[in-house]
């Protein structure tokens, strides 16, 4: 009987292999580190041009994650459908970089143009949200919303592809330890990237003479990424057999097939005996905060109250790297005392602190664009 992939001898990689393996990791790496330096700049970007009202990166967060929630499936049957695993890579950076350059067209379109929406070549008046013609601040507004969407959406379909094809295909020969090796520093770049991002962001803006110089130059670092990013993803296509092959599209469920209905999976799903749903709502119930050091609406509220840019990116980098800490740190505890405990020390933790945090804000001044009466100046 042939041994199973688990039972067989540990197999030197290859160098073909170790090729394959660092050009994956880094074209990740290069995509998601330009990504999220321009996350990190979007909610101060819509601070900026809507007169410092918080309800921009609200309704731009809100209609981003609404966009992920329901369009998310359909990008990875997308890109299960796509036999061609280069065009899914190269349709997704395309797709990212039209929106990340339409958002720059705006933001530069919305600097010369005061209250009214005349022309004037510089203007410091916001024209969203106030003015006699709030109508062309709404459609600057929306198209923003839409080009942010087009971004996270294309960043999905890149790292569905990447992490969910591209890698497995490449490492199924090598064996199941070597699969594992190459997710464990996948995800570790997307920690690294979340640090390193937000302080490459912030350092532009450090350097350059006004806000509007910074989110250019974060806009064509996060644009030209995409250019290593398919290089390096070429260059693994040519050195892996298993990836020069077509991707063999899925073949859709029928009715015919054992395959669960939509219906029957949330029956399941609710109908679990070991409580799944009941602790996957309150999972969720967890970070059902805009305290996450991450959270757009954070970010625009500790911009607005006089954090400079290098500041808030390094706050964005120290919680990440508290994040990275946490996962560590959990897993090595809960071998000695425990899994159940140490999830309800470390969700113990998290409370006070949320508790502690609500508390600091509550006890502040209120500012313009904080208190609840900039409800009332929003005309539509």
């Amino acid at each position: 009987m042939a041994p199973t992939s688990l039972e067989e001898p540990l197999r030197p990689i290859s160098g073909s292999s170790k090729g394959v393996e660092w050009r994956l990791v880094f074209s990740h790496g290069t995509n998601m580190i330009g990504s999220k330096a321009w996350e990190f700049a979007m909610p101060l970007l819509l601070i900026k041009l809507s007169g410092g009202r918080l309800v921009a990166p609200a309704v731009s967060g809100i209609v981003t994650t609404t966009a992920e929630f329901l369009i998310g499936p359909s990008i990875g049957q997308w890109t299960d459908s796509v036999p061609s695993r280069m065009k899914v890579v190269s349709v997704a950076a395309a797709i990212q970089s039209l929106a990340i350059m339409l958002t720059l067209v705006v933001m530069l379109f919305s600097e010369v143009l005061d209250s009214s929406g005349t022309v004037t070549g510089e203007s410091e008046d916001p024209v969203w949200f106030s003015g006699p013609r709030p109508t062309l601040g709404g459609g600057l507004f929306s198209t923003i919303c839409i080009c942010g969407v087009l971004e996270v959406l294309g960043r999905m379909a890149s790292s569905v592809s990447v992490e969910r094809d591209w890698v497995p295909v490449a490492f199924e020969q090598d064996g199941e330890v070597a699969l594992a090796r190459v997710n464990s520093r996948m995800a570790n770049i997307d920690l690294i990237a979340e640090m390193v991002g937000p302080l490459i962001a912030g350092a532009f803006f450090s350097i350059t003479a006004t806000a509007s110089d910074g989110f250019v130059l974060i806009a064509v670092l996060d644009v030209l990424s995409f250019i290593p990013q398919l290089w390096l993803l070429a260059g693994a296509r040519r050195l892996s057999p298993a990836l020069m092959g077509e991707h063999k599209p899925e073949e859709p469920a029928g009715e015919g097939d054992d395959s669960p209905s939509t219906k029957g999976s949330w029956r399941a799903f609710f109908s679990h005996p070991g409580g799944v749903a009941l602790l996957s709502f309150s999972y969720a119930l967890v970070f059902f905060t805009v305290l996450s050091s991450h959270d757009v609406v954070l970010t625009a509220f500790l911009s607005q109250v006089g954090l400079s840019p290098w500041v808030l990116s390094t706050f964005r980098a120290l919680g990440a790297a508290a994040g990275v800490l946490g996962s560590t740190s959990f897993e090595w505890l809960a071998d000695r005392h425990g899994a159940r405990s140490v999830a309800g020390i470390f969700i113990t933790i998290q409370s006070i602190a949320v508790v502690v945090a609500a508390g600091v804000l509550a006890s502040k001044k209120s500012v313009p664009g904080i208190a609840p009466d900039w409800l009332g100046d929003t005309p539509w």
